[in-house]
């Protein structure tokens, strides 16, 4: 126990080259926009707009839903520092270097029990945390999301793997709920991970005679993340149609265009700040890492020469981790124009995430074999690792600036207009090219107006009008926008190129409330996940007392 604790610190202060560039004011260039993101969060929650769905500034400020789309659980989780006075910039920065330390502690105890041994689980730990891709993640797309599905891989597969062979309850709502948790912070990744839960589930239990019996509760355990997902999964598949997803499957976001070349995967040593482009001349590194896959074919060799008990094991992981690197190669396409869910994870390399997991449990297994010097093979395999992947961790540009000067400006004007087709709703055909205005047209007959209040999910106005109007509000319409007339609900519809929210107005002076409430999909989905955590609760303290009692 004391190795073990030592060894855990070593990997924690041998972290610290991955994010000690992060420990100074301001924020590094990156190709995602997770701090508007954060930005547009904090606003639903201060909104009470609970779960979020709508964020009013994307699209040029008309508003777009893209929290009933897009996975809400990071900025949560960057929301509690928010609301203790931390500023989201610093959020971000926190959110990134929690998804380097805690990745590495996480795989650290997955190996220590897959391997038995303190040196194999720091090197585990390591070689799964200098990942080029790690650092491609992080300091160069800033992919916020998946660098936290990181974190989360080892924890599921420790749960996964300690209910198959200890058939305890407690391993088995462990599991459930980390899954849910990644459905919730990257469903992409928890897609590609499925497959891994498939084969080496399938493995582990065809060598258990016991299987029938805990086949069945594996499938209510997922079938209990989905429920526990619901308020996000149920509006997700019931309003895809309502807006342009096929955006987000085309054009550039074309898988067809960004498959890895063998060199890129294997071999190179690029580095770069720029993008994934068609064909193999892309601005950054897709590389696995020379030793994250040299070192399990390694181990493969010698523990089959050595007909060790764990060979199999072995060759499962790395057998994982090759069939991953597969699906990131243009061989792949035969099998990715089929499997239509595919298409959405857009960039094939991503599947480097599940080979870089698998490549770095396996790598842990060599120091099994290891009797007289173990110390100095780990640390020798440690210092490698390091020299060889240090210096991609950091940044390329570093802005000196706060958040006020992060959210107004040029910045702002090029955050709201990021990702504009992401989840354009359906009743707009054209993209905006000017920010929203802020105050409503007249499409016929005329008058003044008022903006009183401006949350983001609802708008209050005072119109004057001259006479009986079609008024059109800067806002793009989606079911859930509702319109009333000095408390009198009215007929909402979009109309224009944009699609914007649209009420007839009689003359007068009037009080006009745009409010967004959920539908009955995303009431469902509430109702479900509720449902869930409440019986979860519920189960945590019948088994506490149970416990307490006995």
């Amino acid at each position: 126990m004391k190795n073990l604790r030592i060894a855990l610190i070593v990997l924690m202060v041998l972290s610290i080259p991955t994010f000690f560039q992060m420990l100074r004011s301001g924020i590094y260039s990156m190709q995602d926009f997770h701090l508007f993101r954060l930005y547009e969060f904090d606003r639903c929650v201060k909104d009470l707009q609970l779960p979020c769905r709508w964020s009013p500034d994307v699209g040029l400020e008309y508003g777009q839903p893209l929290f009933n789309f897009y996975t809400q659980l990071p900025y949560a989780l960057g929301e509690f520092f928010v609301l203790a006075g931390l500023s989201k910039i610093d959020t971000i920065k926190l959110l990134f270097i929690f998804s380097l330390v805690g990745s590495s502690v996480s795989m650290f105890f997955l190996a220590q029990r897959f391997w038995r041994k303190t040196s194999s689980a720091l090197v585990s730990g390591i070689i799964y945390l200098y990942a080029p891709y790690r650092a491609v993640d992080v300091w160069v797309r800033g992919a916020l999301p998946e660098a936290l599905a990181f974190v989360l891989y080892p924890a599921i597969i420790l749960f996964f793997n300690n209910y198959l062979s200890s058939k305890k309850t407690k391993d088995l709502i462990l599991f459930s709920v980390l899954f849910a948790v990644l459905i919730n912070v990257h469903n992409l990744s928890a897609l590609m991970l499925s497959p891994f839960l498939v084969l080496w589930g399938t493995f582990v239990l065809f060598q258990n005679k016991g299987w029938r019996k805990i086949f069945l509760p594996l499938i209510g355990a997922l079938l209990f993340s989905f429920s526990l997902s619901s308020f996000y999964l149920i509006p997700v598949i019931a309003e895809s149609n309502l807006v342009h997803l096929n955006y987000t499957i085309s054009g550039y976001f074309d898988f067809r265009g960004h498959f890895a070349a063998i060199n890129q995967i294997l071999f190179s040593r690029f580095w770069g700040y720029g993008g994934s482009v068609f064909g193999t001349e892309d601005g950054l590194s897709l590389s696995v890492g020379l030793i994250q896959w040299a070192l399990p074919l390694f181990a493969i060799l010698v523990f089959f020469a050595k007909n060790h008990k764990d060979r199999w094991k072995v060759l499962v992981l790395v057998l994982i981790g090759w069939i991953s690197l597969f699906f990131t190669h243009n061989r792949s396409a035969f099998i990715w124009e089929k499997v239509s869910a595919l298409h959405y994870l857009q960039f094939p390399w991503r599947w480097l995430s599940i080979a870089v997991f698998s490549f770095s449990l396996a790598s842990g297994s060599i120091l099994v074999l290891v009797k007289k010097y173990e110390k100095v093979v780990c640390g020798l395999i440690v210092l490698a690792v390091i020299v060889q992947n240090v210096t991609f961790f950091r940044e390329d540009i570093w802005y000196k600036i706060n958040d006020q000067e992060q959210f107004s400006g040029e910045k702002w004007e090029q955050q709201i207009a990021s990702s504009i087709g992401d989840y354009l709703p359906a009743t707009a055909f054209q993209f905006p090219f000017k920010i929203a205005p802020p105050k409503p047209s007249f499409l016929d007959g005329s008058g003044s107006s008022e903006l009183v209040e401006k949350k983001s999910n609802k708008l209050t106005y005072k119109l004057n009008v001259d006479t009986d109007s079609q008024v059109q509000f800067p806002v793009a319409f989606f079911p859930g926008w509702g319109v009333s007339v000095n408390g009198q609900k009215v007929l909402a519809q979009p109309s224009g190129e944009y699609g914007l929210v649209t009420a007839n107005v009689p003359k007068g002076s009037h009080t006009i409330v745009l409010n967004f409430s959920d539908t009955v999909p995303r009431k469902i989905g509430n109702i479900v996940s509720a449902a869930s955590i409440t019986g979860l609760l519920i189960l945590y303290i019948v088994r506490r007392r149970s416990k307490n009692a006995a």
